[in-house]
């Protein structure tokens, strides 16, 4: 994955110091853009897949993995940006109706 510069203050700035990462439960939107449902946890799920990038840690299940291992994560704070965002390569099960 990777995480620009804004994405990860943002990410490290929502993460209590208590917890060990996000927990990644999927996005609203597609590969041209979405917004990810990231949870602190305090400790991973049986069976979570790790990934690592920029020394934030995420857990999602393992058929979650290829969106964040090939995501690219942004923070747009402007007015009417879209706050956190990822993107990912398109796939054939991909709902983007390209």
């Amino acid at each position: 994955m990777r995480i620009t510069a804004k994405a990860k203050t943002k990410l490290a700035a929502l993460l209590p110091g208590d917890c060990c990462g996000f927990r990644f439960e999927g996005v609203v939107g597609s590969c041209r853009g979405s917004t990810p449902i990231l949870k602190p946890i305090r400790t991973p799920e049986p069976g979570s897949v790790l990934v690592e990038c920029e020394g934030l840690v995420f857990y999602c299940f393992p058929e979650q993995a290829d969106c964040l291992q090939d995501g690219t994560l942004d923070y747009d704070p402007s007015m009417f940006g879209r706050g956190l965002n990822l993107t990912w390569p398109h796939r054939e099960s991909c709902q983007c109706q390209r």
